[in-house]
């Protein structure tokens, strides 16, 4: 069976194939704010450290700043909006599909993994294959959010068509109402401050437009509590009544992500470091804002060091070139050579593989197996390396250094690695005691 859906039909202002402005900055928004996002995880510095730095506004000196799945996604999106002027969704599946082929391990979740092979082989099927996803559920994670600021972005001044749209992208790979709902979400923000408008709504009342836009159900819910949160509240609270994106959902990520945008509207730097300190899903937090507020301020007022290190994106989206000025100052991102990818750790569960968080360690959240069948999560592929290769900054760090393998059970070493610590003899005995004690538990109670 598969499904023959051939458009939105929402191509109200007769675009055509041409790329919209907004939209381009948007995606270089959400670029900037998925690499910029990324650098906080365990793998590139200790959580406290993170944390540090954060309040300190003090940003990664390391370079390049690698983008990860949420941008790759993206411009799958967006290509599907320059070359037919609305969301195809066979194509939107064959576009997914062949950039998961060319680069898997940007931080896919394992969803993906199951799903982008099998629609290289049959884009059409994409109905039922994402409705397959996690026992029949389809996906409730951030995934469809993550990557849809553009298309909101695309439909500047149209909410309601940013709305439709983005309801037929997420479907391609995320059939949960709620999957859908997060990307509904974001797309119709982006679409209200995307048309630059002085008089748009920012703050409590943009959050209140969009909830009229949801359906009934947990995205919406949370999104109502955002709006009752000023904006001087700190992402600190924001992110303790909201979550931040620690469990990989839409409900957990969007309504975080969108009031830190609100509130943050007309300073996309500011923006950036405000979602930052939420912590959580970060990476995915962070486009998300990228990519709303891009969309309102374009792509000035970010420090022209952010550019020259974030990696660039593919022609023909790249907004800002890799250009030097004569005083040394870089317009846009370093073209040079990729030195390293930004790799997440897993470990092998009864379910699929999970993104831990990058906090100190976390106590019980969500139910346990199921809560953690039904994420959208983060999956890397094995590289065949060997886990006492030396690690070299000039490629990409070694595959089983960062997961373990799914052919035996998980060991007190892999449960310490989870936490993002290196194993001592005292975090190993740790690590045995909960396993004893808890069994696999001990492995859910830190996932996101």
């Amino acid at each position: 069976m598969t499904d023959d859906t051939t458009g939105t039909g929402a191509n109200d202002g007769g675009r055509g194939r041409a790329p919209v402005p907004e939209s381009l900055d948007s995606l270089e928004g959400l670029a900037l704010g998925d690499a910029f996002g990324e650098r906080w995880f365990h793998t590139f510095r200790s959580p406290e450290r993170a944390l540090a730095e954060i309040a300190r506004r003090e940003p990664p000196a390391e370079s390049p700043w690698r983008w990860t799945d949420d941008t790759a996604m993206a411009v799958s999106v967006l290509r599907v909006l320059h070359e037919h002027g609305e969301v195809v969704p066979h194509r939107l599946a064959a576009f997914f599909a062949e950039s998961f082929a060319a680069d898997p391990r940007r931080g896919y979740g394992s969803g993906m993994h199951r799903l982008l092979p099998g629609l290289a082989v049959d884009p059409t099927t994409w109905s039922v294959a994402a409705r397959d996803l996690f026992g029949g559920e389809g996906s409730l994670g951030n995934g469809a959010a993550m990557r849809v600021a553009p298309l909101g972005a695309w439909y500047a001044g149209d909410p309601g068509a940013a709305a439709r749209a983005a309801e037929l992208s997420a479907r391609v790979t995320h059939a949960h109402p709620q999957g859908v709902a997060g990307a509904v979400a974001v797309a119709v923000a982006a679409a209200i401050l995307a048309g630059r408008d002085p008089a748009a709504p920012t703050g409590g009342e943009l959050l209140m437009v969009v909830a009229g836009h949801l359906p009934a159900g947990e995205v919406r819910g949370g999104v109502e509590r955002a709006i009752d949160l000023p904006g001087d509240a700190g992402p600190e609270r924001a992110a303790a009544l909201l979550g931040s994106g620690d469990r990989v959902r839409a409900d957990d990520t969007v309504p975080f992500a969108l009031w830190c945008a609100a509130h943050r509207a007309d300073d996309l730097t500011e923006a950036l470091w405000t979602t930052a300190a939420g912590f959580g899903d970060v990476d995915t937090t962070c486009a998300i804002v990228g990519g709303v507020v891009a969309a309102r301020t374009g792509l000035g007022g970010v420090p022209p060091t952010w550019w020259e290190r974030r990696e660039p994106l593919p022609a023909p989206f790249a907004r800002w070139r890799p250009v030097r000025s004569r005083g040394g100052q870089g317009r846009g991102p370093d073209a040079g050579p990729i030195r390293n990818r930004s790799l997440r750790m897993r470990v092998p569960v009864a379910g699929p593989t999970v993104r831990t968080t990058t906090g100190p360690l976390p106590g019980p959240r969500g139910t346990g197996e199921q809560e953690a069948h039904r994420m959208s999560t983060s999956d890397e592929s094995s590289s065949g390396t060997e886990r006492n290769e030396p690690l070299d900054e000039n490629r990409p760090t070694p595959d089983r250094l960062l997961h373990t393998g799914g052919d035996r059970p998980v060991d007190p070493e892999d449960l310490v690695r989870l936490t993002g610590r290196e194993p001592t003899p005292e975090r190993l005995e740790w690590a045995r005691k909960k396993l004893e004690e808890e069994g696999p538990a001990a492995v859910e109670r830190l996932l996101p």
